[in-house]
This record gives structure tokens, sequence and C-alpha cells, in this order.
């Protein structure tokens, strides 16, 4: 008797899997990735001597804004109306671009389900911030009160730091983020936002967790414009590869402006802080009920 028989081991075809391991490292490889977007859709810990960034201290869902009703004509850089209404008595604040997408929201809400109060003031304010909107038009844009700021390091990884109302006396109202960002030369928002890093950027730049399809949405409503006539603006900085320039500050505007295709709805990150241009203010109240 061979030692086969023996053992019970008879020879009999096997079934080995021979790509088993190929597809267990494919779907381990998967997993990794998902969690990796995941974990970048999250804001991320700031570089070093970098601000630090503050946790989210409102949420979108329980405030509502009010918009000033002021039609101002001057033409201020946005560290001038930062100093304005830092120093000013008004209850107003300067609009970020955090507060624009909130207010437009509010407006969707209001004019769907809201008190006839309510559906009045938001037609207001769609008629006050589309005449800002115009003014970009004259080369005046519609300035935020939204810094970005650059750091390259040694990978040459574009980052970025976010800043919602800077330098706003009142410290609260301040929101950072940090996120990956590359010069997005008159791209289209539906282009930005199918890419990881741009989904990312426009979810801090904004200050919102909601989808592309959303922040589509919301845009189309408050642009009046088709998706692919609403821009992302992002020259490319002059000190990417410059040692010594380690951080560049950008400026975040928006509104309309005529090109060779027509008119075009831009979010822009002007290169230069000195950037001229109106503003508005807003009142950031938490609704009753709410902590």
């Amino acid at each position: 008797m061979s030692d086969s028989n023996v053992l019970g081991q008879r020879t009999r075809p096997t079934n080995i899997d021979y790509g088993l391991a190929d597809r267990i490292n494919a779907e381990v490889a998967e997993e990794k990735r998902k969690a990796e977007l995941e974990t970048r859709r999250k804001p991320k810990p700031c570089p070093e001597d970098s601000p630090v960034i503050r946790p989210a201290v409102i949420n979108e869902k329980n405030v509502r804004y009010k918009l000033d009703e002021w039609d101002d004509i001057r033409q201020k850089a946005q560290v001038h109306w930062i100093w304005h209404f830092n120093n000013s008595l008004s209850p107003y604040v300067m609009m970020s671009a955090g507060d624009l997408y909130g207010i437009t929201k509010q407006i969707r809400r209001d004019l769907s389900q809201g008190s006839v109060e309510q559906k009045k003031e938001a037609q207001t304010m769609i008629d006050n911030l589309t005449v800002s909107f115009e003014r970009h038009r004259c080369g005046f844009p519609l300035l935020l009160s939204t810094r970005t700021s650059y750091w390259i390091n040694k990978n040459a990884y574009r980052e970025s730091m976010i800043t919602h109302h800077f330098k706003s006396q009142d410290e609260h109202l301040i929101k950072q983020y940090t996120v990956e960002i590359h010069p997005y030369h008159n791209q289209t928002i539906e282009k930005t936002l199918s890419e990881a890093n741009g989904e990312c950027l426009m979810q801090a730049l904004f200050d919102t967790n909601d989808n592309p399809a959303d922040i589509i949405s919301n845009l189309k409503f408050i642009a009046r414009s088709a998706p692919n006539n609403i821009r992302l603006i992002v020259p490319e900085p002059n000190s990417w590869d410059d040692p010594i320039k380690r951080q560049k500050d950008r400026v975040s505007s928006i509104g309309y402006k005529t090109g060779m295709s027509g008119k075009r709805f831009e979010i822009c990150l002007d290169e230069m802080p000195s950037t001229e241009g109106c503003c508005r203010g807003v009142i950031i109240e938490e609704e009753e009920g709410t902590k």
C-alpha cells in the first residue's frame, strides 16, 4: 500500500485558485483608496508654523443670515473692507464665501417653504446680490472675507489654508481648512467638482459638507447660469517654484464677467490681495431653539 493510501491522500484533481491572491490584494488596495479619499474630504492638520485650525463653531443649518441692503459703490481692497467692518458700530460683518453659500441655501428654502415675509426678504437678497455680481463686469468684483494662503513643501505638494472671516474681530466666526490646490484656468464648476481635489477645495471654500451635485445646484441658482458658464479661476502663482516665497495670499471674489464665450459667473482666487472691489455685510444669528 502506498503512502498516499495509508494517509488517505489519494491523488485527485485540485481546485487551486491561482488568482485569489491578486484579487485579495486588489480589494485591499480599493479599500485603502476609499479610506484615503474619505480622509481627504475632511479638514487636514495644518502644516508646521501655520495658523491653528479652528473647529466649526456654527452649524449652517442652525443660523439665519440677514444681508445688508445698502448700495455702496465704493471700491476698496479686502484689507480695507475688513478694517471698515471691524471698526464699524454696525452689527454687520463682511460676507465670506461660506456666508454667500449659506445665504444661497437659505434663499432657496425660504422661497419654497418660507413665510410671506421670508419670501419677500429672500427676493430682496437675490436682487441685492445680483447688483454686486454685475459690478464685476465693470472690473469691480464682489470681494469676500475669505483669504487663501499657500504653502509649498519640498515635494511641491500644493497646499493652501482657507480662512473665512479673515482677521475678523469676532474670532468665533473664523474658520480655517487646509486643502490641496492646483491652478484652475477657467475651469467649469462641473469639471472641478468631478475631481477629488476639486471637491475638497470647493467644500472648504464654501464651508460646507454638501456633495458635488448639491453644490452645483446651489451655484446654478444664485448665478442664474448653466454649469458650463460657472467657472473657477485660480491663476498660476509666480512663487510656485520660488523657495523664498513659501506663502502666497489670495483674495476670494465672485461675480459676472463677459468674455469671448459670453457672460460667465466667475469664482476667483485673485492673486493680489490689493485687488479692489465692492462688498456686502451680513448678520449671522442662531435660529431660535438652537444653541
